[in-house]
């Protein structure tokens, strides 16, 4: 279990020092190249997006589960695994990246609004190869449940794109065209960066490539991979799908219920723009969790099915520790966060409502990571389709309705939220035979919530009462208070164990685990 918390943590620290560096260089790059280079590269990236998705083919998870599993039977197996995958995808991106470059001329006349953006389509092209070669062997690690490399290379990874990106910018500023073309040059410099780092670890760990295939495995293991892998290739491609069909529908609803081009088109922006980024902003903890689970739960299967099930609770329980608190501070402070950090309180109306669905998100997560960790990649998009097809259901007739409009699209996110969670946590349940206390799992985490909402609240109204503090001073010391009592409540009542920094910090001892 510790492993499983540590890699959890390495992953959550890299997550969060790249949003943060992600953010600072968006602000950068809108200030050198303004909003019209932004939004040449923003042309293109999805192809690029979708082609890489076809590139990978959901392998990489595929490996990190099976790399778990059967690396806890036969260590010998795990190279074999890697090479298999590497063969798969080298072929798949060189092809997809080829059909890319076929395809560019047809994407330039019939999709992009500017021609201008081609330039930026081919760089990135450059980039899938790299890509997807790249994910494999994070996957590889993640499999041997090695977090570093992957919290390394993304670092990395980002570091470098952000060195190029403004370094091209700032010489092509003049230039529309090639300064986007200059930023996908740094998604594609970052991500070479990120496959250095892996293969110096991978030199490192004095592993090869040579391994003799295992005669008896090698067949179940390729079917295994594959049978794993096409499920999160959907996933991924009707994610893609479906956000297409939301962007259509929010804002032509929006005009349907009498609301000018102009007001349509701010509430969606205030919606994918403000609201959304900040509910999936917790995600940062629930990503590396849900990155961690699958290679712990594939392992665990290989031991035993009560490691399983603890695993399993474990991984829930941590993910309740964020939910709550995260949900309380979004519902208590939404248009002092939405007008401090964009300027905009008005976004708040959204954030207040989405706040509880994003409980249901964060659960969401976690509870599909277990199921894919447990071979079962299939269920979650299931539930995927299921829940965004109420939710369309729900924003073609709420967001038309007089008086609803922005609370509609609000309220029918949250339906999908609550929907896909349940029926994945509900499955989760079915597969492990779930056990979880109410009273530590629940009540206690809710009450630690509740004594901090009250104590953030109280910093914040007594501040504003002075009128001398300024307003994001107010918010900052409530947020402080806020984090503070919540964690010492988590002590106090032993929500988290005294050994949980033990568990934490032990594996990380060892930067480069041999065999």
């Amino acid at each position: 279990m510790a492993g499983f918390l540590s890699g959890t943590l390495i992953l959550f620290l890299a997550n969060l020092f790249n949003r943060f560096l992600a953010f600072f260089y968006q602000i950068v790059v809108i200030r050198l190249v303004g909003a019209e280079g932004i939004g040449l590269l923003n042309m293109v990236y999805p192809f690029y997006c979708l082609f890489l998705v076809f590139s990978t083919a959901g392998i990489p998870v595929a490996v990190s589960r099976l790399v778990a599993y059967y690396g806890a039977i036969s260590p010998t197996v795990e190279n074999y695994i890697l090479r298999l995958a590497l063969k798969t995808v080298f072929l798949l991106s060189l092809f997809f990246t080829f059909l890319l470059f076929v395809l560019s001329p047809i994407i330039k006349d019939h999709f992009l609004a500017n021609p201008a953006a081609l330039p930026s389509l081919y760089v990135l092209a450059l980039s899938i190869i790299i890509v997807a070669v790249s994910s494999v062997f994070r996957g590889y690690f993640q499999g041997r449940q090695n977090m570093i490399p992957s919290a390394v290379g993304q670092t990395v990874e980002q570091i470098v794109r952000i060195a190029v990106g403004v370094t091209t910018s700032l010489f092509f500023k003049h230039n529309l065209g090639a300064a986007s073309a200059g930023l996908a040059a740094g998604v594609t410099a970052g991500e070479t960066a990120g496959l250095l780092v892996c293969l110096l670890f991978f030199y490192f760990q004095r592993s090869s490539l040579t391994t003799t295939p295992p005669t008896a495995l090698a067949p179940q293991i390729k079917q295994e991979m594959f049978t794993l892998a096409w499920p999160l290739t959907l996933d991924r491609v009707v994610s893609n799908l479906l956000y297409t069909v939301d962007a259509a529908i929010i804002p032509a609803r929006l005009l349907a219920s009498g609301m000018t081009v102009t007001r349509s088109t701010e509430i969606f922006g205030q919606l994918n723009g403000i609201a959304i980024p900040l509910i999936f902003f917790p995600t940062t903890v629930t990503t590396a969790l849900a990155t961690a689970i699958i290679p712990a739960l594939s392992h665990a299967q290989s031991v035993s099915p009560t490691v399983v099930r603890y695993r399993s609770e474990e991984s829930l329980r941590l993910t309740l520790l964020v939910a709550f608190p995260a949900m309380a501070i979004f519902a208590l402070f939404p248009y002092q966060i939405t007008g401090l950090l964009f300027h905009c309180p008005e976004a708040g109306t959204l954030l207040q409502i989405l706040a509880l669905g994003g409980f249901f998100l964060y659960l969401d997560h976690t509870a599909a990571a277990i199921l894919q960790g447990l071979g079962r990649p299939l269920i979650p998009l299931l539930t995927m389709v299921v829940s965004s097809a109420v939710k369309i259901g729900l924003l073609y007739y709420l967001t038309s309705w007089p008086g609803w409009n922005v609370k509609g699209i609000a309220w029918a996110i949250n339906a999908e939220f609550l929907l896909e969670s349940l029926l994945n946590l509900i499955f989760v349940a079915r597969c492990c035979g779930l056990t979880l206390s109410v009273h530590s799992t629940l009540l206690k985490p809710a009450a630690a919530t509740a004594v901090m909402t009250l104590g953030a609240a109280a910093c914040h109204y007594l501040l504003a009462l002075t009128g001398t503090v300024p307003p994001w001073l107010q918010l900052l010391a409530a947020l402080a208070v806020a984090v503070l009592l919540y964690t010492w409540l988590l002590f106090w009542w032993k929500i988290v164990p005294p050994s949980l920094f033990t568990d934490l910090l032990e594996p990380l001892k060892r930067l480069f685990p041999g065999k």
